[in-house]
Order: C-alpha cells, then sequence, then structure tokens
C-alpha cells in the first residue's frame, strides 16, 4: 500500500512541475520564427495572438540582429510588437516578406 501511495505521489508531483515550468505570458505572440540575413528581414509567422492583435497565420517581418541572433530556424518563440504596418512596398523575390512589417522586441525561444 506505502509503494502505491509514493508511485501516486511521484506521479503527482511530476504532472505538477512539468506543468508550472512554462508558462506563457497572455500579452506576448507566439509565431514560428525564419531567419533573416544582411538583406533579407527576419519573419516570424504568428501562431497564437494576443486579443485585438494581429491574426494569426499572417506574417511579420522584421530586423534585428541582437535579440534573435541565436534563435535557429522554424523555432517557437514568444515576442512582443512595438509597432507595426500593412506592407505595401514592391520587395524582391530573394527575400521573403510578410504581410507586416514592424518592430519587435523580447524575442524569446520555447524550449520543446
Amino acid at each position: 500500500m506505502k509503494k502505491i501511495l509514493f508511485i501516486i505521489l511521484l506521479g503527482y508531483f511530476m504532472f505538477v512541475a512539468q506543468n508550472c515550468s512554462e508558462k506563457v505570458n497572455p500579452n506576448l505572440y507566439q509565431g514560428i520564427f525564419y531567419n533573416g540575413n544582411m538583406y533579407c528581414p527576419n519573419t516570424i509567422s504568428i501562431t497564437k495572438s494576443v486579443e485585438n492583435g494581429l491574426p494569426i497565420n499572417h506574417n511579420i517581418s522584421f530586423y534585428d540582429s541582437i535579440s534573435s541572433k541565436n534563435i535557429p530556424d522554424g523555432s517557437v518563440v514568444t515576442f512582443e510588437i512595438i509597432n507595426y504596418q500593412i506592407d505595401l512596398e514592391t520587395h524582391t523575390m530573394e527575400c521573403s516578406w510578410g504581410e507586416y512589417v514592424g518592430t519587435v522586441k523580447n524575442i524569446k525561444q520555447i524550449k520543446q
């Protein structure tokens, strides 16, 4: 009986510890990060939006060489959008551009 109780308690604490490890701020967007280069912007495909924010399944392009420097292509990230506008510019085909361009900060990779 003590072994069964011990196993149940151990399982419970492992479950609680795992669920508390990664809380996501409801004020942060979530998306998939794609690295740009010196000529092309970084792009994030939005997978989770904030209230009254940009829609999911849309992309935002931005230039940032500091906070996104060590984030691998295709990583799931959380981030804040400081400002944005609809991208109406004509671009070259070498770069992938989002529907929006803007300023993004606090990019953090989510460990999966």
